[in-house]
């Protein structure tokens, strides 16, 4: 009872590290698993492990959620989006077929496969934004990517950059990197005062352009119907 407990702990940990970044963690789930021979792996596990992730993901997100008239159209796409993979990972699980994937085999495959995809796919020029540019469209589009990441070794996250690269959205923020100084903490710092600075500029950036598309909506187009036409008469007429 004791050891499995322990397992699980282990498997949560490797879980919530390996989730939110580009690799596969049911593929770290069985890898570990299979390596120290866990009694505990299952695939129940496992679910249950991500289930705990979205409960996470949920909780950060809680605001936004929250606020449904701010955010009804993105929760509305994020829920489209996520139409293709409930029916497909409800057909694998029925038909048995999730259970012939999880070996270390198809893991080594499809990692190796899907890391230079997504390396092909971050070459590309990206000039769209999520925020203005996303649309029902390309929400299938990722939800329809997203389906491979049932197979183990298909990161869920990896696959959903990939898709976005491929569509051209731009997926990442602002980052800054500082190593001019031989201190951690004044690197730190020179980084924050850099990142403050261009977090400055892109708000100023995002208030430009939304004051240059409200002038756009209150000036005329010239159209013949726009033009008023104004007669002075006298006044004994």
């Amino acid at each position: 009872m004791f050891q499995n407990i322990i397992e699980v702990l282990i498997l949560s940990a490797i879980q919530g590290i390996s989730e939110f970044l580009p690799i596969s963690s049911s593929a770290h789930l069985i890898l570990v698993s299979s390596l120290y021979e866990f009694k505990s792996s299952s695939l129940l596990i496992d679910i249950s492990l991500h289930l705990g992730s979205l409960f996470a993901i949920v909780y950060y997100f809680k605001e936004e959620l929250l606020n449904i008239n701010k955010n009804k159209r993105l929760i509305s796409l994020i829920i489209i989006g996520s139409i293709p993979l409930i029916i497909f990972g409800y057909i694998l699980y029925t038909t048995g077929l999730i259970y012939s994937l999880r070996n270390i085999e198809t893991i080594a495959w499809t990692t190796l496969i899907f890391a230079i995809v997504l390396y092909i796919s971050d070459k590309s020029r990206f000039d769209k934004k999520i925020s203005t540019n996303l649309n029902i469209q390309s929400i299938l589009f990722i939800g329809v990517m997203q389906i491979l990441s049932l197979i183990p070794g298909v990161s869920r996250a990896g696959v959903t950059i990939t898709a976005a690269r491929i569509l051209k959205f731009n997926t990442s923020g602002i980052t800054v990197y500082c190593a001019d100084e031989r201190s951690q903490l004044k690197n730190k710092n020179k980084a924050m005062t850099v990142l403050r600075s261009r977090l400055f500029k892109q708000k100023q950036a995002e208030e430009n352009e939304k004051y240059a598309q409200d002038r756009k909506t209150q000036v005329g187009s010239g159209d013949r119907s726009e033009r008023i036409r104004t007669y002075n008469f006298p006044q004994s007429r």
